[in-house]
Parts: structure tokens; sequence; C-alpha cells
């Protein structure tokens, strides 16, 4: 099925995947097919086509563009995946999407479960994940991830300590093209560059580079945490020596648990955009998101 809005086209392939289109370009393909275990976005790329995602790189190929995946419910790993493309614990769909269009925007939602290979479901998951194509020189993406203990359930990551200083990863994630290169990071606590950034809480977190190959050709991704999240301002996970990565990571400094029939939901907002990321449109960004 095809839908078109002004100067943007949508293509929903029911079971498959939707994609969002701009002229004869691909912005964002949505892909949430019951073959893949773990649904993704990509390709993702800038308002004026400048791609952003990496999909299944060499060096980590469980690493599905733009995506979201536990490390560890219950000491089972969700995360890594072995050749044949399996994680330790299964990240399943559970029933059919239903995709609805809201003017220019299209809403896609469905249930996941969470298991372990040959073991009863612990977690159960609604998601809904908006894509709203306004605006010239950016557009957004809106994750509304809720989730239900099945029975009690502790999410843990990799310790990121002084042997492991990339551990703290899990949960919604952005893995950036190998074509973006001279990346330039920044929060909103006025902190510039990864480094001074990991770790570090911070409302929202942008990860800029350049295409390669252009003279001056930038685009990069902003990612807001809503003030309702768990541990809200959120740490991050940014990385931008040898791959770009950026992820609010609400497990980064120790676990979470809920107990049995507990509930919580994630809400994060991602815009992608032309440009450096500059701190008053990213914080202008974070107040149309809370409504502040």
């Amino acid at each position: 099925m095809s839908c078109s809005t002004h100067s943007h086209h949508w293509h929903y392939r029911p079971g498959q995947s939707l994609t969002l289109g701009r002229g004869h370009t691909t912005l964002a393909s949505f892909v949430f097919t019951q073959d893949e275990a773990k649904p993704y976005i990509h390709p993702l790329r800038s308002p004026s086509g400048i791609d952003l995602t990496g999909f299944r790189p060499s060096d980590h190929p469980w690493h599905r563009a733009h995506w979201f995946t536990w490390k560890y419910l219950n000491g089972v790993n969700y995360w890594e995946e072995d050749k044949q493309l399996k994680s330790e614990g299964v990240t399943r769909r559970d029933g059919p999407e239903t995709v609805a269009f809201d003017g220019d925007a299209a809403v896609v939602r469905f249930n996941l479960v969470y298991h372990p290979k040959d073991g009863e479901v612990i977690l159960r998951e609604s998601r809904a994940v908006r894509i709203d194509p306004a605006g010239d020189e950016s557009y957004t993406i809106d994750w509304i991830l809720g989730f239900t203990a099945v029975t009690d359930v502790t999410f843990d990551r990799t310790p990121c300590d002084d042997k492991t200083p990339w551990g703290g990863y899990a949960g919604l994630n952005c893995r950036m093209a190998r074509t973006l290169v001279n990346y330039k990071a920044i929060d909103s606590e006025g902190r510039i560059g990864d480094k001074t950034m990991h770790t570090q809480r911070a409302r929202w977190a942008d990860l800029s580079g350049k295409s390669d190959g252009h003279f001056d050709l930038f685009a990069g991704v902003t990612m807001l945490d809503h003030p309702t999240n768990p541990r809200h301002p959120s740490p991050w996970y940014v990385w931008s020596q040898g791959m770009g990565f950026l992820e609010p990571a609400l497990l980064m400094h120790e676990p979470m648990s809920l107990k049995a029939g507990e509930a919580m939901t994630l809400r994060y907002r991602v815009v992608l955009h032309d440009g450096l990321g500059e701190a008053a449109r990213c914080e202008s960004w974070w107040r149309a998101f809370v409504g502040a």
C-alpha cells in the first residue's frame, strides 16, 4: 500500500516494513518482519539524503542501524548474536502490526515478547513508533516502549569500568554510517566530545558527522530523553572513535529490576537533521518534545 502526503510518500508492506520517501530518496525504512528477531530502521537518512546508519557492520554484525535491544535479562544475553544471527535470549514479535496515518506522520504499533531459548516468556512489550516527516532540515521518530514483567526481571549490562570502558550499553541505539567522519558530539549540559559525554547524564545528546567525500556536508542524530523515563536525565553512551554510536543508556551505572506484574514505559524522540548539531536547536527540539 502506498500513501502520499505533500512531497513525502509512504510505502507499507503488511507484515514486512513501512518506508518513508521524499522524491526518489528513501529517508527511513522501518523493518518489522517476523523473520527479523529485532525490528530496526535502515536505511536512515537526513532530509537531504545523507546516510546516517550502518546495518550489520563487520565489526558488530548484530548492530541493526537504529533499533532497540536489551543486553542481559535475568543473566541471559539478548544483544550479541552467533553466526546464524541468533542471540542467547529470544526477542520475538507477538501478533500482527497496525499502521495508522496521522496527518503527514505514520504510527506503527506491535507487541514483542522476550524469553530464553526453550524458555517461558519473562517480559512483554507494546511498542509504538511514530515517524513524522514534517520539517525541511529535520524530521522525527518517536519511540514509546511499554514493558510488563511476566516474572521478576533484572535488566543488566556489561559494567562500564577501567577494564571495559566500552560497557554500559542497552536500550535504544543508533549505529552511525561508516561514510560519516569528523564527528562532533554535544549534549544538553554543554559538554563537547564523546570523551567528556560518555557515561554522563543529559536531557539530550547529538552526534553529527561529515559525509565522507563531501567538503562541507554534515548531518546527524539528536536523541531526546523524556522526563518521565526512569533515571532521567539518562546517562549516555557516546562513541566516535572508529565508529559512531549513540544511546541513552539508562543501565549505564547500575542494573534495574521489575517485579512480576510491574510495568515501565520508555519514551524517546530522535531527530534526524542536516548540518551539525547546534545546542539552541537541540534544546528547542527537546522542549517541544516535552511540551515545555
